[in-house]
């Protein structure tokens, strides 16, 4: 029986490194990447898994940087083999999980009944490894912050974009990233699953514009299309972008586009 979930899993990890290094998902989300980017711009991809967003980010930033966070072991195996096989030199991989402050945690993946890894529904646990699903993996991460990363990665760039998918853990990605929101001024993608008041209280009290995603998908092929959120009340879309007012000119022409 070990034998053949060994066997299986180990199939399964090729067929994921396969789609990840040949298909093209989130196709709806390059002209408004060609909009926000530009070529020497640093994007933060929090949740990297398999690298189809870091993907399509380093595709606008050939000159600059991409930083593809991401704490499991089973999708930095695959995000490796995607930068070597895709030659994606903006690409720097942080083998960390982010949170509100530095510290460890746990990584709990789901597992199916054959016993292969949900590996893209995998998230941050902060209680004790003892209180831990059965039915999932746990792993041992290290957590930082955003505010962090910048200092570490990113100071002398122009940081335009932070994306994230993190199950759930969206707001205290936001509470460690308060400096460099609000100095920057960054464009947020986000899924906002939980938390939704805390998330867009945050943005909107930061003069940010929070624009829904209506039809995204990664699969989806038809034009991106955005409405304009005031209230948690309104959000019905599960991903979100918020566009700093600061930024004009930039806002104006996400919602001559999509909008």
């Amino acid at each position: 029986m070990r034998l053949r979930i060994k066997i299986r899993r180990s199939l399964t990890w090729l067929a994921h490194c396969y789609k990840a290094v040949f298909n093209n998902y989130h196709q709806q989300l390059l002209p408004l990447c060609q909009i926000i980017l530009k070529p020497d711009d640093l994007v933060i991809d929090v949740g990297a898994q398999a690298g189809q967003l870091s993907k399509i980010f380093s595709r606008y930033v050939p000159l600059g940087r991409v930083l593809a966070v991401e704490p499991g072991q089973y999708s930095l195996s695959i995000l490796s083999i995607v930068k070597l096989i895709r030659q994606l030199p903006p690409v720097f991989i942080i083998s960390k999980g982010v949170g509100e402050k530095p510290g460890k945690a746990t990584l709990q993946t789901p597992l199916k009944k054959s016993g292969v890894l949900r590996f893209g529904l995998s998230k941050i646990n902060t209680a004790k490894e003892d209180d831990a699903d059965k039915t999932t993996i746990n792993e041992h991460v290290v957590i930082t912050t955003i505010d962090s990363l910048i200092e570490e990665h990113g100071e002398k760039r122009n940081f335009s974009l932070l994306k994230a998918d993190i199950e759930g853990h969206e707001y205290k990605m936001l509470c460690g990233a308060v400096n460099s929101i609000e100095k920057s001024k960054p464009c947020l993608l986000l899924e906002i699953s939980n938390d939704k008041e805390k998330i867009l209280n945050f943005l909107l009290t930061r003069n940010y514009t929070v624009l829904g995603l209506m039809n995204y998908g990664g699969k989806e092929t038809e034009s991106l299309r955005l409405v304009e959120i005031s209230s948690d009340e309104e959000v019905t879309a599960r991903n979100i972008l918020a566009v700093n007012n600061s930024k004009k000119e930039l806002l104006r022409n996400i919602k001559a586009h999509f909008c």
